[in-house]
């Protein structure tokens, strides 16, 4: 895509690679060039006027939050939403079936790593050696 807009950047490379085009040819390159034009300033229009829509609407949605908390005496600050806890980075990994199936080293052992220990195997085997 790059490549093909290049020319259209400096007039002295346009003209370039439009050396060897008769002024007719060209003539029909700038009609299909205007029609793409138009295309996509309607495209850009139509999504700015959907984009005003969705915000007007989401103005709306906003003022009626605004006052069903206003008659129930809270404020938008108490509406915070608990942040997401990060998850833990896996401690050990076993690989059965071509898959790996991993384990962070606390809550409920993966059945897989059950398995293998109930069978005689040293969870610390599996354990993710860290590089540095």
């Amino acid at each position: 895509m790059q490549e093909f807009v290049k020319p259209f950047h400096h007039i002295k490379t346009l003209r370039s690679a439009l050396k060897s085009v008769d002024s007719s040819e060209l003539q029909k390159f700038i009609d299909k060039m205007n029609v793409i034009l138009q295309e996509k300033q309607t495209s850009e229009k139509e999504e700015e006027q959907r984009r005003r829509e969705e915000n007007k609407k989401l103005k709306q949605a906003l003022s009626e939050v605004d006052k069903i908390l206003e008659s129930t005496g809270f404020e938008m600050e108490d509406l915070v939403i608990a942040k997401a806890t990060k998850r833990r980075v896996p401690t050990h990994v076993l690989h059965k079936d071509g898959k790996e199936i991993f384990y962070v080293g606390t809550g409920r052992m993966p059945k897989e790593f059950e398995e293998y220990v109930n069978s005689g195997g040293n969870l610390d085997d599996l354990k993710i050696k860290k590089e540095r």
